[in-house]
């Protein structure tokens, strides 16, 4: 029998919560808050375990999107090669995670190297594609933010959309 990732996080989690935590010295505030910690970033994981999927499908969609919009402007053979194997990979109905994780860091290496060139381009069509490139980071920065929201890193959480909400649609 194969241990499932959620099953193996659900017993961990229970052995810290129930067993370990409570048996830590009360009075080392650095080892209670250590455990505090483990036990958040167990919950997180265990979490968010069954959306990464439809989250790297997400980023692989947008990423395509973007590459789309500054192909043009771009006219880069690496961009284009990649692009074209990024559709590919989205558009198979089962491909696997590892899969859409090797597009995924293809089209961020592409788009990478080109993006210097584009921010350097006075012409409508270079401006387009900034713009594009800076849009499209401030989208990937809310997904993450929202992704770790339960960290309580956020002044006003209510500020940022749940991550299921703003992956919708893409896989899950």
């Amino acid at each position: 029998m194969q241990i499932r990732p959620e099953l193996a996080l659900q017993a961990v989690l229970k052995s810290l919560t129930e067993v370990i935590a409570p048996s830590v010295d009360p009075h080392d505030k650095m080892a209670q808050e250590q455990v505090s910690i483990v036990i958040g970033l167990l919950t997180l994981i265990s979490d968010r375990l069954p959306h990464t999927h439809a989250y790297d499908c997400d980023e692989l969609g947008r990423l395509v999107y973007l590459a789309q919009d500054i192909a043009q402007a771009a006219d880069s053979e690496a961009l284009s090669f990649t692009l074209d194997r990024g559709i590919v990979v989205l558009e198979r109905a089962k491909a696997s995670p590892g899969d859409i994780v090797a597009a995924i860091a293809a089209l961020r290496s592409a788009i990478g190297e080109i993006a210097a060139g584009l921010a350097s381009r006075k012409d409508a069509i270079g401006r387009a594609a900034v713009r594009a490139l800076l849009d499209a980071s401030s989208t990937q920065l809310l997904r993450e933010r929202s992704w770790v929201l339960m960290q309580g890193w956020e002044n006003d959480p209510s500020t940022v959309p749940e991550i299921e909400a703003l992956i919708a649609g893409t896989g899950e």
